[in-house]
């Protein structure tokens, strides 16, 4: 009879845990219309600059070494010209064992002004799937963060990070409000980070991207040109196998999948026919074997001076106050 009870009592509970998982299931599936992200629509204008090009396709024998030229001298174009500004939204899409699958979406925007540079970003998700992240989990998904630094001032990036702000992305329009009283601060900020290469004062190459695009990581390439709308299409596919790629981004990945590496990464730029970024469209997949994560960033770039006026952002000019009264 004993023996009995317990199997039933078992029944009873799987049963249970089952109904929970279901219910959880449909509960956040029910979501998923509202959660996928609108990607923001920005309008972008060629820089009014003089050409940095100076090869073109007959000069290399390969088309991924023209595709990396491309990329190289945009680049070097970002680093050396005095001012411009980018604005990134991206959607991260989490699967728990192929049952529940978590959304977030964010934006990014990043000024830089003669030796002064900005960024703030900011994560978010709906209420609904808010019970799966607790944490660290909440402290690297439902998070803004704003940083201010003058090179010609300062040593590090000073930064701040408050916890589940507000983030809202629609069609041309980001709808942000962040709480960033003391009481809301993540754990160990503001602190001083390491300054990122951004302009020509400094040493070293500015990268748009920390995932490493060489001879020796990219796989294919192609390049493509729209005379009528003056910009080349640049298509990378990196070798998510080799060490080389990730080796600026693996453990950042497994901070948040532990056990994780890199399936696919992919990058598609759009390069102005002088030679200055106007996008870029970065897609990676990753997995652990339990769960999977898919990486989503559109950059638009921008050089206008209404764009790369840290006054039209919301917050920025409280991160440079507050990183120039730690110094005066």
């Amino acid at each position: 009879m004993k023996k009995f009870l317990k199997i039933l009592v078992g029944i009873i509970l799987v049963a249970v845990l089952v109904g929970v998982i279901v219910g959880i299931y449909f509960i956040v599936a029910g979501q998923k219309s509202k959660s996928t992200a609108q990607r923001a629509k920005i309008e972008t204008d060629k820089p009014q600059c003089e050409s940095v090009l100076t090869l073109s396709a007959e000069d290399f024998e390969t088309e991924i070494e023209y595709a990396l030229y491309l990329y190289n001298t945009a680049c070097a174009a970002f680093q050396n010209c005095e001012k411009a500004a980018i604005v990134e939204d991206y959607t991260t899409k989490t699967d728990i064992g192929g049952m529940i699958e978590v959304p977030c979406q964010g934006c990014r925007f990043t000024i830089k002004s003669g030796t002064e540079y900005y960024y703030a970003d900011y994560s978010g998700t709906e209420k609904d799937y808010e019970i799966f992240l607790k944490g660290k989990n909440m402290e690297r998904t439902l998070f803004a963060i704003r940083s201010y630094v003058d090179i010609a001032e300062m040593d590090y990036l000073y930064s701040e990070k408050v916890l589940k702000p507000t983030v809202e992305i629609k069609e041309k329009n980001f709808h942000i409000e962040a709480d960033w009283s003391e009481d809301n601060r993540a754990n160990g900020y503001p602190k001083h980070d390491k300054v990122p290469v951004f302009c020509a004062e400094q040493e070293g190459t500015f990268e748009q991207t920390e995932q490493t695009i060489s001879l020796e990581t990219v796989t294919s390439a192609t390049v493509t040109y729209d005379a009528e709308k003056e910009y080349y299409t640049v298509k990378f596919v990196l070798d998510a196998d080799n060490p080389k790629t990730t080796e600026k981004t693996i453990e950042n990945l497994q901070a948040g999948l532990s056990g994780g590496y890199y399936t696919s990464i992919k990058k598609t730029y759009q390069i102005w026919d002088n030679g200055y970024f106007r996008y870029c469209n970065s897609k990676d997949q990753a997995t652990n074997g339990a769960f999977s994560l898919d990486l989503s960033f559109i950059s638009y770039f921008k050089y206008k001076d209404e764009d790369c006026n840290p006054a039209n952002y919301q917050y920025l000019e409280d991160a440079k106050k507050n990183a120039l009264a730690e110094i005066y």
